[in-house]
């Protein structure tokens, strides 16, 4: 399964003794290594019973080389989630600077490839659309600023001649609620794969609803 953490030339493990690799690169196959392992871990386990140990071991290094590079779980967790974050803002604004002009079309290219990124990456969607919320308050207040975040992304796309008046931010925020909701649900019965184009269609038609709420599309 592609990863969105891993480079596609990074080992399992390092390899033992001699080789080419300099410490600078050790440290950050290490470090995307362990982005990963507790991203998987989260996903798989629940970030509940996800400890340093674990996600260490599972990455394949060394209890120091974990602290090295970060102060506890939650600290990883965390980086994680930014990386993640700002992975998938890089493919979506790959795919919107290719797609048509139209804002209804162009939302609909972005809604498609969002869910076929989740899709691709379960224990991504699981991590951080539903254990993020069991990490502790700086994880939920992280969380809501990303929402914050999606919120405004669409409203740009939507809403591209003009900064969104109260009634129009309104109608952007149910869109994304709902966005929001229709994933989380498919995630927690793990049916995302299967229910996208279901997904898709359905906030196609939200958007349609709230078309004359927004005004200018």
């Amino acid at each position: 399964m592609p990863s969105l953490l891993l480079d596609a030339d990074d080992p399992i493990r390092l390899p033992r003794g001699r080789h080419a690799l300099s410490r600078e690169e050790v440290g950050a196959s290490q470090r995307r290594r362990l982005l990963q392992a507790v991203t998987d871990e989260v996903g798989e386990s629940g970030y509940a019973v996800t400890t340093a140990t674990r996600v260490f071991r599972r990455a394949g290094v060394s209890s120091r080389a974990f602290y090295q590079q970060f102060t506890d779980v939650q600290d990883c967790f965390l980086t994680a989630y930014d990386e993640c974050v700002r992975t998938t803002n890089r493919v979506l604004a790959d795919v919107d600077a290719r797609a048509v002009a139209s804002p209804v079309e162009r939302f609909s290219a972005l809604l498609s490839a969002y869910l076929e990124l989740l899709a691709e990456h379960p224990n991504v969607a699981r991590t951080f659309l539903v254990e993020i919320y069991s990490a502790g308050a700086a994880a939920r207040r992280r969380r809501l600023a990303v929402h914050q975040q999606f919120v405004d992304s669409v409203a740009a796309v939507l809403l591209p001649s003009r900064s969104p008046g109260q009634a129009d931010h309104v109608a952007v925020e149910a869109l994304v609620d709902s966005i929001v909701f229709k994933v989380t649900r498919a995630v927690l019965g793990n049916t995302l794969a299967g229910d996208r184009g279901q997904i898709h269609a359905d906030i196609l038609d939200v958007l349609v609803r709230l078309i004359p709420a927004l005004g200018c599309i």
